[in-house]
C-alpha cells in the first residue's frame, strides 16, 4: 500500500476550517493549527484520505484518522485524484 502524509493549517481548507465551529472536533482551535492529513491506497485499486483530530490515538492519521469527504480529498490530494483509483466508500 502507498500513503502520503502531510500537514496543513485548518484555515487552508474550507472543510477543515469548518471543524473549528462550536461543537465540532476542533472547536476552540484557530486557523493556524496544523493537522495531519493522509491519502492512502487500498488493496483493491481504491483510495481514501483522512485527517487527524486532537483525540487521534498516537496522532496516527493513517490508522486512526477521520475520513475526509471525497470532494475535499480530491482538492487536497489532486495527484491522487488523477491516478485512476476509485474512491473507497
Amino acid at each position: 500500500m502507498n500513503n502520503e502524509i502531510k500537514e496543513i493549517h485548518l484555515g487552508d481548507n474550507w472543510f477543515l476550517a469548518s471543524l473549528t465551529e462550536k461543537g465540532l472536533v476542533y472547536a476552540g482551535y484557530g486557523p493556524e493549527t496544523l493537522v495531519k492529513i493522509a491519502a492512502c491506497e487500498g488493496h483493491f485499486g481504491d483510495w481514501a484520505a483522512y485527517y487527524s483530530t486532537p483525540t487521534t490515538p498516537f496522532n496516527d492519521v493513517v490508522a486512526f484518522g477521520n475520513k475526509l469527504p471525497e470532494e475535499v480529498a480530491r482538492e487536497l490530494f489532486p495527484n491522487w485524484a488523477k491516478r485512476g483509483l476509485r474512491w473507497r466508500l
